[in-house]
């Protein structure tokens, strides 16, 4: 089933509108701002706010009202954003690849994230992104793992200021007994992420091969690409995903 743009959250012109809105209403930036270009990105789960600069992606958000207002603040105060006039190569890059993962053809991003924060906020970030495509974590193991174990509650709220979706997986996270739990992006969303990848992952393990790049005699992925079609349909109507265990050890 297609998502049609009635079933969407937000259509490409009010994501349009809301992109204007932010830079009219920008906080006048410090001279020595670093600059990043602020764009739009279609998706099959609504538009994406996707903002680049030199060193590399420093913001994919969805383009929620609320998201927004949560997490371009900060941004507009550390950086000088503008509408970005022509693609650069980060973000040329960025769209990409996003079509090849949700085509269910990319396992894995490779491209350089900008994610300045406190020392704890880019432990949990740096942690996030060692999580595997097709698989879960719950957010004690997660604390566990940055050598916080009690820090849960912090670890969350990390993992809400995360302003770089899917590129740093925080929707791979999930609550101790493997039920979803808040995600900035709307729980229908994470629910598709989970469903995509992990339907992936289980269609790779029946493949002797896998590959993060389509093959060369493939045409050009969309993004209304059947796979993610299918796990954002799932997600609109499925109240969770199963828990997805970490992989056993190879032999």
């Amino acid at each position: 089933m297609r998502i049609e743009a009635s079933e969407m959250d937000v259509s490409t012109d009010q994501a349009a509108q809301r992109l204007a809105r932010l830079l009219r209403d920008a906080p006048r930036a410090r001279r020595d701002a670093v600059p990043v270009g602020l764009t739009l990105i279609d998706s099959p789960l609504d538009p994406l706010i996707a903002g680049t600069a030199t060193t590399g992606i420093v913001l994919l958000e969805f383009t929620d009202e609320l998201r927004l207002q949560r997490q371009m603040p900060a941004l507009l105060r550390r950086y000088r954003c503008v509408a970005a006039s022509h693609d650069s190569p980060h973000l040329t890059a960025l769209r990409e690849q996003l079509t090849q993962y949700f085509h269910g053809e990319r396992r894995r991003f490779e491209l350089p994230l900008h994610a300045p924060g406190t020392p704890f906020q880019r432990r949990v970030w740096t942690a996030l992104a060692t999580i595997p495509y097709g698989e879960t974590r719950s957010y004690q193991a997660l604390a566990a793992q940055i050598g916080a174990p009690s820090a849960t509650r912090a670890v969350g709220l990390c993992n809400g200021l995360n302003r770089i979706a899917i590129l740093i997986p925080c929707h791979r996270l999930l609550g101790r007994d493997g039920a979803l739990t808040g995600y900035g992006g709307g729980l229908w969303r994470k629910r598709a992420l989970l469903a995509l990848e992990q339907g992936q992952a289980a269609s790779d393990s029946g493949s002797s091969t896998t590959t993060d790049r389509p093959r060369p005699d493939r045409p050009s992925a969309s993004l209304s690409s059947p796979p993610c079609r299918r796990a954002a349909s799932a997600a609109m109507a499925s109240p969770s995903p199963a828990p997805c265990p970490p992989r056993s050890p190879r032999a």
